[in-house]
């Protein structure tokens, strides 16, 4: 009896021993004993060991989960793959019902470093850890968290695809598209922030470096304001010039224009040059040390420094290339493009009997047709001051004045409706009403530009003054201005009044346009290239020579002039465009 006791006993204290057992296993969970091999590259074959792996898990390595279709086996102490690409390295988990591993390190040959001229160099591409928020609105700030951006954006770029393949366009919309250095408030070898952009459509996000892209994260750009529509591209392909005279051909209409003029009445149209002088006694010794610095600035005595802006590329107008540029330029970026011109080249130029040409530049490109649908209980105002996106456009600029004036007409013209479309579509109908395209007291493109931008201003709407080239169907091409005004949430609304009043007085030249006159309130045709957005700070030459722009000019004072010519009067002026070639996909 004792002994089937006992018997029992020991068979009971068997069974809890079991089960404590396995019990004690299943919350250890996963564990890894070893890797093999612990480096290699993309396509290799890795074997985890260990146990508790169950049946199916998930296996990270640095953070990044491997797809289930690399996975070639996975049981309870053993789980084969294969590495998915170079960003796949760093320590291997394997999670299970919520309890994750220990760890074990597996390197990436694509992505150790290498050893260039005796030191260590990191040949690693970028490396996305998060995407916050990845949900956003055009104009809010987005954070990438990683590794391997580089110390700056000049070593990379931020591209924002939407799902579907990289070369096709998706309802008109750019295939891929690269944010602008303007638009990234920082970048750091972890850590990249930059603000939405507009006027795209976007799921993904990935990180462009020298050594290689990111994968794909998910970012998608959501427009709750309203829409964007894209059609009938034109390819256009044209070049426009800067030319000098010699002061002597200047008129004594054109001279008379001096700063303070242009200060009062922007829409003048003096488009060539920034600074306008009338002589050192002009000058307080404020100017003159500035003059002074950017006479050094310039470099050599006997140079002229033209900082001209870059034609723009953005989601109305794509694939700008220039075809060539004469002379080229000392440098160039997305913004703007140097030249230092010697008064030997200079200098010739001013004795011919008509202006030479300075600069010349010919471009290609593609324009879209834009159109947009606001919902106007969406349209909402609260500008921030500090946005990047339009932080140069809500105030007073060089060609763009903001004063008790404006305010007064914008508050009379754009009505006591606090949303910025009904004030801006207010503010159309005024400016339209207020000046007229023809006849005695016929006004240019830009003053109607200008007007409109700075009424906008004056009610707090970013607004800036686009110049650029139209080309009238059936008539020849002209240097052109319009305006474009920013929505939050949404992105920059074009708008054009001085077209809008020209079709609708029939003037010869805009009888090829289809579009009735209010289309233009919201819309814009693609028979048209932007050259220039927004205003420079104007600059003067220097304290002992003289740069004339001349009334009727029909380019913006939109670029930087500064140099030490000793004593050289020049008239700078912009050739009209000349057309080579323009038609529709």
């Amino acid at each position: 009896m004792n002994h089937r006791v006992l018997l029992l006993a020991a068979v009971l204290l068997l069974v809890v021993l079991m089960i404590w057992g396995i019990s004690t296993l299943a919350a250890v969970g996963p564990r890894i004993d070893s890797v093999s091999p612990t480096a290699g590259r993309a396509g290799d074959v890795v074997i985890v060991e260990g146990r508790g792996f169950s049946e199916s898990g998930r296996i990270e390595i640095g953070g990044r989960v491997v797809p289930r279709a690399n996975i070639r086996e996975w049981a309870d102490r053993r789980i084969r793959f294969s590495v998915p690409g170079p960003v796949y390295t760093g320590l291997v988990r394997v999670a299970v019902n919520g309890t994750v591993s220990n760890a074990m390190l597996f390197t990436n040959r694509e992505s150790a470093p290498t050893v260039s001229g005796g030191e260590a160099a990191y040949q690693t591409a970028p490396f996305i850890y998060s995407v916050s928020p990845n949900v956003s609105a055009p104009g809010r700030e987005v954070t990438i968290s990683g590794r391997n951006f580089g110390v700056s954006s000049a070593a990379g770029s931020i591209v924002l695809r939407p799902q579907g393949r990289a070369d096709d366009e998706i309802g008109g919309f750019p295939s891929e598209y690269v944010v602008p250095s303007s638009s990234i408030s920082l970048w750091s070898t972890d850590t990249i922030r930059f603000f939405a952009p507009y006027g795209i459509v976007a799921d993904q996000v990935m990180v462009r470096t020298a050594h290689g892209e990111s994968d794909l994260d998910s970012l998608e750009l959501q427009d709750l304001v309203g829409t964007y529509r894209y059609r009938n591209p034109q390819e256009i392909v044209f070049s426009y010039a800067l030319t000098v005279a010699g002061a002597e051909a200047v008129t004594a209409e054109a001279t008379d224009v001096t700063d303070a003029q242009n200060e009062a009445d922007p829409a003048a149209g003096n488009v060539s040059a920034e600074a306008v002088t009338t002589g050192a006694a002009a000058a307080d010794e404020d100017q003159e040390r500035q003059a002074d610095e950017e006479s050094r600035d310039a470099g050599v005595s006997g140079e002229l420094v033209l900082w001209l802006p870059a034609v723009p590329e953005s989601p109305f107008q794509r694939a700008v290339e220039y075809t060539r540029l004469y002379p080229e330029p000392r440098y160039a970026d997305q913004d703007m493009l140097k030249y230092v011109l010697p008064r030997s080249w200079i200098e010739p130029r001013t004795r011919l009997t008509q202006p030479g040409e300075l600069v010349r530049k010919h471009v290609a490109l593609t324009r879209y047709t834009v159109e947009t649908t606001l919902l106007p209980s969406a349209v909402r105002s609260g500008y921030q001051a500090d946005n990047p996106l339009y932080r140069e456009y809500l105030g007073p600029t060089a060609g763009v004045p903001v004063d008790s004036a404006t305010r007064s007409d914008a508050r009379s013209l754009g009505g006591s409706s606090s949303n910025p479309l009904t004030i801006a579509r207010n503010l159309f109908s005024g400016v339209r009403a207020r000046l007229q395209p023809a006849g005695e007291d016929a006004a240019s493109s830009r003053e109607y530009a200008v007007l409109m931008a700075s009424l906008l201003r004056s009610r707090d709407i970013p607004a800036r003054v686009i110049t650029g080239v139209l080309i009238p169907p059936g008539d020849v091409a002209r240097y052109h201005h319009w305006v474009e005004w920013f929505a939050l949430d949404f992105g920059w609304v074009p708008m054009d009044p001085f077209l809008a009043d020209a079709i609708a007085a029939e003037l010869p030249w805009a009888a090829g346009f289809e579009e009735e006159p209010g289309y233009y309130s919201e819309n814009l045709d693609a028979h048209r290239a932007a050259l220039h957005r927004g205003d420079a700070i104007p600059r003067r030459i220097d304290r002992f020579s003289t740069l004339h722009t001349v009334a009727d000019n029909p380019m913006p004072a939109d670029q930087i002039v500064y140099g030490n010519l000793n004593g050289l009067d020049l008239r700078l002026v912009w050739q009209r465009p000349l057309v080579m070639f323009s038609r529709s996909h």
